[in-house]
């Protein structure tokens, strides 16, 4: 059986390589990256600050 934490990486992993597939074919790529990785690094901070008490 595969835990529900381990499918969700999966699930997440394969998403994140789609979209970097579609940037890379992107005609707006530049601005397409830009976007994501904006996104992410607010992600990454909304994910941290839960963490604190």
């Amino acid at each position: 059986m595969i835990s529900p934490e381990k499918n969700q990486i999966a699930i997440a992993a394969f998403g994140l390589a789609f979209l970097f597939a579609f940037a890379m074919v992107s005609r707006f790529r530049k601005q397409f990256m830009e976007w994501i990785l904006l996104k992410m690094h607010e992600v990454f901070i909304q994910q941290n600050a839960m963490k604190l008490p």
